[in-house]
């Protein structure tokens, strides 16, 4: 029995030692928010720059799965996907949001396999016309694929993110 927990115990710390040292390197694809692993995050990179570079009062818009800007950009979004909402006018507004950026309702059979990936096709596919109308209600920038192009003025960039500006829609 004690040789059983050592060899428990042994288990456990090396596990934790190769996923702190050497997690970058498994095949998996999950965030550390601890160490310097955080840093090699390119969502984590442009929500940093978004924090260090755009004023505190700017409201996003950002594909449905981006929830790094929250905490690291601490900057806000126009909607965001996973919050709870409390209230029915709340919620009508937030549907309505999530229609408008995101392409998806309720009332739509999405799997929830392919509901990311709806909604991602919609928001790389916003046009200028979409955005002139988020402008107006107070969308200030995007941030969003690096491989989408905007013609909007671009203020950050990195290998799978950038950050336009919506205040220069004509």
């Amino acid at each position: 029995n004690r040789t059983g927990r050592f060899a428990l115990l042994s288990a456990g710390i090396a596990s934790f030692v190769v996923l702190v040292c050497f997690g970058s390197r498994l095949p998996i694809n999950v965030p550390h928010d601890f160490g310097g692993q955080y840093q090699r995050d390119p969502a984590v990179m442009i929500s940093l720059q978004a924090k260090a570079l755009i004023p505190k009062e700017a409201v996003f818009i950002h594909p449905i799965g981006f929830t790094e800007l929250k905490f690291y950009g601490q900057r806000s979004s126009y909607v965001d996907y996973k919050v709870l909402v409390h209230t029915r006018a709340a919620m009508h507004r937030w549907h309505d949001r999530i229609q408008t950026i995101y392409g998806i309702s309720w009332q739509q059979d999405l799997p929830s396999a392919r509901r990311y990936e709806y909604a991602d096709h919609n928001f790389r596919n916003l046009n200028s016309d979409d955005l002139s109308d988020l402008q107006k209600k107070g969308v200030t920038h995007v941030l969003t694929f690096s491989e989408v192009k905007l013609p909007l003025q671009e203020l950050a960039r990195n290998t799978d993110w950038v950050i336009y500006s919506i205040a220069t829609i004509p």
